[in-house]
């Protein structure tokens, strides 16, 4: 009897956690960006022309830091390498408070190295956005969203990317 008690109770504290615990989501899932050039600095923009956006679902107050990531070999797709250096990316701000079911943008901008053995290559890197709840006592949940981050470099002959 005590045991199930104890489970019972149990699952209900998970539960009410589950119930409870802040949520993001975002599209900025598995993205593709080709003819990077090489040397200057690019944008990764949507269409409309915001780099990474991150929904807060829950009815709390969250804040959201955003890392770069080199990918693990399971995690590789289509055929591309680990970005060598994660510096080539970066993401602004890195941290941002995001209201109760609200939106927030984060900047995110290439700039990978000139050199001959950085054109026409296929590169990926993670993209780690972790939110947490700003004011909770107790046990903190914190949850996260890895977002995949493809680059097709322009080769010699791509001019216009080059520019």
């Amino acid at each position: 009897m005590t045991r199930t008690l104890g489970f019972v109770g149990g699952l209900m504290l998970l539960c009410s956690l589950a119930w409870s615990a802040p949520a993001i989501s975002s599209s900025f899932v598995d993205v593709v960006v080709l003819d990077v050039p090489l040397g200057t600095p690019h944008a990764i923009q949507d269409a409309q022309g915001r780099g990474l956006v991150i929904n807060n679902l829950s009815d709390e107050a969250l804040v959201v830091h955003v890392d770069v990531m080199r990918p693990e070999n399971d995690q590789l797709r289509g055929n591309a390498e680990p970005i060598p250096d994660t510096g080539w990316i970066t993401v602004e701000p890195s941290d941002l408070f995001l209201p109760a079911r609200g939106t927030a943008s984060f900047s995110i901008r290439v700039r990978l190295p000139r050199g001959e053995p950085l054109e026409n290559r296929f590169f990926q890197a993670m993209i780690w956005s972790r939110a947490r709840p700003i004011t909770r006592s107790g046990v903190t949940v914190s949850l996260g969203l890895k977002s995949r981050l493809r680059l097709k470099t322009a080769g010699k002959d791509d001019k216009t990317a080059q520019k």
